[in-house]
């Protein structure tokens, strides 16, 4: 069985890696963004007679319950209770859910499961789940939704085939999506009762996951090819001012990024003590053919200021609205008292904005397929000082290029770390780190801007 998470599903988020807003931000945002009144019908299945109430949100209808359709294998009851099935739905294998809605419904590929993220906006998980039926994650945190919508996420939990163990019903729920994740896996959705987001990953086909139906009149319209047209970039290019440098840019879902790593050199100087003298931004190995290819390298301060006019480091919020377009996740989770916490980490979408080439090791796992025209390159790190190849440097030394990219962003993480996204070459995910970028821990990263206007 094959996850592709940064954790376990049955793990909570580690709220040391999380970045604190207050629920005033959340309580907006979740109030806006209501993309129009959803209305409301039923479906009758003409299999079996069963009526299921139906939704439209946006330009898609959807089933506002989980499919209950009884087949000759490849379907579960959680813990082979009727009762289960008429609550939640049934589990079923990928190979069944591929084929089990009934006359004029499918499932959903990510692509329609991206439409309808993106029509509710922000928070989409605290807006599709009910507003009863989820356990509390404890800390006093309510697991339920909001239902702006009136989708009725329920927590059915999943079946795992290995060890034929019936999973967490009443915490989360796990929807198959059409989408095949290599010769054995397929992705999912999945819905948490600590998280104000969803989850994207990939599992075996053989467990059992619940099944959402959407209309074939009411998904994404596609090209011949099969592609998403609401999932295709838009090219451009922008000149830096500063000094004349022009830039590729490419328009992913709502927001417009710079489709290769900031370049634009600064002069400035800070010192450590009365020996050691660092810049605020480098080439790899002082080697301005490695700015040629990656950029420059940029302590947190100058990335804030960094970028060119109409543009600036984008915030975890920001990567966060590229990850989920990319088929990636976001995880958004209420904490006590006044504060709110935010993760975002590159799942799926990892593989899908790396360049195709251009890493090192392995080309066929360490490389991307670059769907969005992202191009995201391994520029490496400069650290202030470290151990590298066992040898100490105390006036900095530089490393993983080829490996490893990490990109600032423009919001600090609790204790005051600073926050940098980070994709690795073995991996197809990256996660959020902070890094304190003190003068005993200083880092210098690459900078990708956004648009200040889409």
């Amino acid at each position: 069985m094959i996850y592709i998470t940064a954790y376990p599903l049955t793990q909570r988020i580690n709220p040391m890696r999380k970045l604190l807003l207050t629920t005033a931000t959340v309580a907006a945002a979740i109030a806006g963004a209501v993309a129009g009144e959803p209305s409301f019908g039923t479906i009758t299945d003409t299999r079996d007679g069963k009526t299921y109430k139906t939704v439209k949100i946006g330009k898609q209808a959807w089933m506002a319950e989980n499919l209950n359709y009884p087949t000759v294998r490849g379907s579960w009851c959680y813990e082979n209770s009727a009762d289960s099935c008429k609550k939640y739905g049934r589990l079923y294998e990928w190979y069944t859910a591929k084929t089990v809605c009934p006359s004029g419904w499918r499932l959903p590929d990510t692509a329609d499961w991206e439409m309808l993220c993106t029509t509710t906006g922000k928070f989409v998980g605290k807006k599709l789940k009910s507003k009863s039926g989820w356990s509390n994650p404890g800390d006093g945190i309510s697991g339920n939704g909001t239902n702006n919508y009136g989708f009725s996420a329920l927590p059915g939990g999943f079946f795992r085939t290995h060890d034929r163990k019936f999973i967490d019903a009443g915490e989360n729920c796990h929807w198959w999506t059409a989408t095949e994740y290599g010769s054995g896996s397929a992705c999912f959705r999945s819905l948490h009762n600590f998280a104000n987001g969803w989850l994207t990953g990939a599992t075996g086909k053989d467990n059992g996951h619940s099944v959402r139906c959407v209309a074939d009149s009411g998904g994404v319209v596609r090209t011949k090819a099969g592609v998403p047209l609401a999932a295709e970039p838009l090219f451009g290019t922008l000149t830096d001012s500063r000094d004349g440098r022009t830039y590729r840019t490419v328009k992913i879902g709502r927001q417009t990024w710079m489709a290769q790593n900031l370049n634009y050199r600064t002069d400035r100087y800070w010192s450590y003590g009365d020996t050691t003298e660092f810049n605020v931004s480098y080439c790899y190995n002082n080697d301005t053919s490695y700015c040629d290819k990656y950029g420059r390298l940029y302590d947190w301060e100058t990335a804030l200021t960094a970028c060119p006019a109409g543009y600036h480091p984008p915030s975890l919020e920001e990567w966060g609205d590229l990850i989920n377009h990319a088929g990636g996740m976001c995880v958004y989770d209420e904490k006590r008292d006044d504060l709110v916490s935010y993760e975002c980490g590159w799942w799926i979408a990892g593989t899908k904005l790396k360049a195709r080439n251009g890493w090192n090791r392995d080309p066929y796992t360490a490389n991307g397929t670059d769907d969005f025209g992202f191009s995201a390159l391994p520029g490496g790190i400069r650290y202030s000082n470290g151990y590298s190849g066992g040898i100490w440097y105390s006036n900095g030394y530089f490393g993983n290029a080829g490996d490893a990219g990490a990109w600032w962003t423009a919001d600090t993480l609790d204790g005051g770390r600073h926050a940098y996204q980070y994709i690795y070459y073995y991996r197809s995910t990256a996660e959020i780190y902070g890094n304190k970028d003190n003068t005993d821990d200083r880092r210098w990263h690459s900078v990708r801007c956004v648009a200040d206007t889409p």
